[in-house]
């Protein structure tokens, strides 16, 4: 891949993280239920991206992740395709938990917020367990 090809392609993600958010900040404020937002937006957000990239994921043993239910997903972001990776495996009804300083990302970080995700203090542990809890 030569470098013209590499930043059109990163321009083009780039461009679609943004509309993605931007259209599904707009859902997410007028949705009666949030929590459902976050799973389709990580989900749309993968169906534009890997196309361009020309990435295929294969998830083997779906059937698992609603197996037991409620349950914790965690992923470590070893790639800055780990949030689209996401929404590949993204059962409905998740809820994302994400550093409070996400909240200032726009439209993104707005997203994020509104779509039900947890903002958590990371420098406050007492505080953190209590927002997860809630």
């Amino acid at each position: 891949m030569n470098i013209l090809s590499f930043y059109f392609k990163l321009l083009l993600c780039a461009c679609w993280t943004l509309l993605t958010s931007g259209i599904y900040l707009i859902i997410a404020l007028f949705s009666r239920q949030r929590s459902t937002v976050f799973a389709k937006t990580v989900n749309f957000l993968a169906k534009g991206i890997f196309p361009v990239l020309g990435v295929e994921v294969e998830l083997e043993g779906a059937e698992h992740l609603t197996l037991h239910q409620p349950c914790i997903f965690i992923g470590n972001h070893q790639s800055a395709l780990d949030v689209a990776i996401y929404g590949k495996i993204c059962p409905p009804n998740t809820v994302a938990i994400g550093k409070k300083e996400i909240a200032m990302i726009p439209l993104f970080g707005w997203l994020f917020k509104y779509s039900g995700g947890i903002l958590i203090d990371r420098k406050n542990k007492k505080k953190a367990f209590s927002q997860i809890d809630e």
